[in-house]
């Protein structure tokens, strides 16, 4: 098989959306060079290029890159397995791979194709195996590896053999028929060879047996920096960890690679010239970064913003004109950029089937590309895990929660700013973490405040920790126009404001109209709330069956709307409400 479509075939194996693959070169005097390509590309350039650089020794990397650099945090994924095999023969390794060939004479590299896409914090480990299974060289199992290229010459070797391709098969194997890297660390082993260089408060907790309850992600998360950050490798805080009480993934199937998969999340800074812990950074060891924008200056990649606004604004529409955006690489309104990704969406109150789906056909949106976790989950420890889950196996660009206070759960009281703190700051890490912009809708309090920055219902605490900030309202002459008012950036000018319509089943439902002048104030001013009891009254009536409710349920949809739990209540004794306990909780009943 030539260059050109051996080459082909992989990229298309490993291709999602826009991204760059690899090719290296290696000249006589050893100079290496990286060139890159933007998917899709055409074969007349590639073999423009092998034409130019026929002198060279030519490699590929298999892997997907989101920016044209072999850096191994800008790995996009991969449904491939590699190996530069070395001396050793692919049809002696179990599993055998789908592709294979022979770089000069007893030499050989291999891809084995898997049945999905795996994130790199997946694969690597999973490759790592591979690779000491197959007893292929030790030092190319990373993310960023290079194997010669097929239909090219190896310089290196007289009389410069042409690598040849063995065989090139389609079957798929699930990364489960992969062998798992057991470790051949001893627990003791690893202790006594480190006693004297961990410090005794993590030697301490490393060592407890009481889980502090709803800590242990945390607890776990910094004791593994701790544990590299004195000076221990992976595999040695992998051995420490799993035998400790804090392993969160105790008894799980996968508990290995889950456990190997969090460790491998850890970044090894270099080392200190004091021990200054895992909690403190010396500044002149910090690289300075540039703010990346999903739209600038709205809403920033790697930060959460919020969206708010009185129910029946427009706020979903919103946030679902955005995933059309996203989904299709269209430029959105008062900005110069297009951005594109996948958008991951959590709605606890519009239907997937008969609102968010038909609005995105109405938009012409890329529906490939949007994603809804049909789940309802609380963003607590345990919800968090599955949401970081989904994130590894999405990696959507954006993640949409909406409402937020549906996923705080009814232990949080939103008003207090020691409980929607902790919340915040989780959201904060897992925008940072995953470089994707998490977009957060809020409802309004009913009363009147002097600044609209302090009408987002719940502590200001949730202002607070959001880098952005915006505010949905009427347009006070035009109540058919809805505008987006940016009232707080942290990181940026505020943007114009923005206007949009709704004309749903027509014309795709939702129109952008161009910028405005009004401020949050000015369509605060425009509308005029109902008073707090006319409309807990309203939502009891709509919520109340003669079957109950439960309570705590009630009260959580209560406060995603703004309603006070004291004026719910006195609105329920003047409506002559029912209350019933049963086995599982409280009910109001409607008589």
């Amino acid at each position: 098989m030539d260059s050109i479509p051996f080459i082909m075939k992989v990229w298309s194996i490993q291709a999602r959306g826009e991204v760059f693959f690899c090719l290296s070169t290696k000249s006589s005097n050893n100079r290496w060079k990286d060139h890159f390509f933007k998917h899709p590309v055409k074969r007349t350039i590639i073999r423009q290029f092998l034409n130019k650089y026929k002198s060279h020794n030519i490699y590929f990397c298999p892997l997907p890159f989101r920016e044209p650099k072999r850096k191994r945090e800008l790995v996009i994924g991969s449904q491939l397995l590699w190996a530069d095999m070395d001396e050793a023969h692919p049809r002696k390794a179990d599993p055998i791979p789908q592709i294979a060939w022979e770089t000069s004479k007893g030499r050989f590299s291999a891809l084995w194709i898997l049945d999905d896409f795996h994130t790199p914090l997946e694969i690597e480990p999973v490759n790592k195996a591979l690779t000491y299974a197959s007893d292929s060289d030790k030092a190319g199992w990373d993310l960023t590896q290079v194997l010669r290229l097929p239909g090219t010459k190896n310089l290196k070797y007289k009389p410069q053999p042409t690598v040849k391709v063995m065989w090139f098969k389609h079957n798929t194997y699930s990364i489960s028929d992969i062998p798992e890297l057991t470790s051949t660390l001893d627990y003791d082993g690893v202790l006594k060879k480190y006693s004297k260089r961990i410090r005794s408060t993590t030697l301490r907790l490393l060592l407890s047996s009481r889980v502090t309850v709803g800590k242990r992600s945390d607890i776990l998360w910094r004791l593994e920096n701790e544990l590299i950050s004195q000076g221990l490798n992976r595999d040695e805080v992998f051995t420490l960890i799993k035998g400790s009480a804090w392993n969160k993934f105790a008894g799980r199937k996968d508990e290995d690679r889950q456990l190997k998969r969090e460790i491998a999340k850890i970044k090894q800074l270099p080392k200190p010239r004091m021990d200054l812990g895992p909690d403190v950074v010396r500044l002149s060891d910090v690289k300075p970064q540039t703010v990346k924008w999903l739209w600038y200056p709205y809403i920033p990649k790697g930060k959460v913003t919020l969206i708010e606004g009185d129910p029946g604004l427009g706020k979903s529409w919103l946030t679902t004109a955005i995933a059309c955006h996203l989904s299709i690489g269209k430029r959105l309104p008062a900005t110069k950029k297009k951005s594109s990704g996948r958008v991951l969406i959590m709605s606890a109150e519009d239907g997937i089937g008969d609102t968010i789906v038909p609005r995105l056909i109405e938009m012409k949106a890329n529906r490939t590309r949007i994603f809804a976790y049909n789940k309802h989950i609380i963003l607590d420890e345990i919800g968090l895990i599955d949401l970081e889950a989904q994130l590894d196996r999405i990696r959507p660009s954006v993640l949409v929660l909406d409402p937020l206070v549906a996923y705080m759960g009814s232990g949080i009281d939103l008003h207090k700013a020691n409980e929607t703190r902790e919340l915040m700051a989780n959201l904060a890490h897992l925008a940072e973490q995953y470089h994707l912009s998490i977009i957060a809708v809020r409802h309004l309090t009913k009363g009147a405040r002097d600044k609209s920055i302090y009408r987002g219902i719940g502590s200001i605490d949730l202002t607070a920790a959001a880098r952005s900030v915006l505010m949905v309202g009427h347009d006070p002459e035009d109540r058919t126009i809805k505008i987006i008012c940016h009232i707080k950036s942290n990181l940026a000018p505020m943007g114009d404001s923005v206007r949009f319509r709704l004309d749903p089943g027509n014309k795709g439902g939702f129109a952008w109209k161009g910028t405005s002048k009004l401020t949050a104030d000015d369509i605060l001013g425009g509308n005029k709330p109902k008073s707090d009891k006319s409309i807990a009254e309203m939502f009891l009536s709509e919520s109340l069956t003669k079957e109950g409710i439960n309570v705590q349920l009630l009260m959580r949809n209560a406060e995603a709307r703004g309603i006070d739990r004291n004026t719910l209540r006195r609105v329920r004794r003047q409506m002559n409400v029912r209350v019933v306990k049963r086995e599982d909780g409280t009910y109001w009943i409607k008589d």
